[in-house]
């Protein structure tokens, strides 16, 4: 008699349970911006960051050119201030490569403004420094046109950590510091995805 009562209860229990676990909603996916929005995101996207911002890296140069006075054909020496806008980093064919504009607005002198130009500059390891201080990208020599002459410009990006109310930029420096340290063929992606990580975070 016991058994006879024991198995419709046994089977009543296994439907219920069932019941139970069709009706049961799937939990939620997490929101990628939810789990960023606090800083802690992901390091694809650190605190919730948009890239894609820009950088400007100035510096000056000269150029000549030639002025009349008192009826005589005097020489002169203009100047200038270069802008390499840099929108990105990129691994093309293996080699990091910066993606941006140059341009140079004269300062002194009769010289039309040159550019923006599109640029892609290529860059070895050796050109990108970085440590917890802070960071440095030498893109090697540039060359714009002005007044009919071609000079030369050398600009240099310097970051640091101070440029980030928050810490986000100097962890990125210290992580990209520690690739450099001990670079590899293989770094180029990872150094990429850092620089631009820093520029998302103090570009304007």
């Amino acid at each position: 008699m016991k058994k006879l009562t024991f198995f419709p209860a046994l089977l009543a229990l296994l439907i219920a349970t069932s019941s139970c676990d069709k009706n049961q909603d799937a939990p939620a996916p997490a929101s990628a911006a939810a789990a960023s929005a606090d800083g802690k995101g992901g390091n694809d996207n650190p605190g919730g960051l948009t890239q894609g911002k820009t950088v400007i890296s100035t510096n000056t140069g000269t150029y000549p050119y030639t002025e009349m006075v008192n009826n005589e054909v005097v020489n002169r020496t203009g100047t200038f201030t270069s802008s390499l806008r840099i929108t990105g980093f990129e691994v093309r064919n293996g080699v990091i490569t910066a993606i941006g504009t140059l341009s140079a607005t004269p300062t002194s002198g009769p010289a039309s403004a040159y550019g923006p130009v599109a640029v892609a500059i290529p860059l070895t390891l050796a050109q990108i420094s970085s440590s917890c201080s802070g960071g440095t990208v030498n893109y090697g020599t540039l060359t714009v046109s002005l007044n009919g002459t071609t000079q030369n410009v050398n600009p240099v990006l310097n970051v640091s950590p101070a440029q980030s109310s928050q810490n986000l930029l100097g962890n990125q420096l210290c992580s990209l510091g520690r690739i450099l340290g001990n670079p590899s063929p293989n770094d180029t992606g990872g150094v990429v995805a850092h620089l631009n990580k820093i520029i998302s975070i103090i570009g304007g």
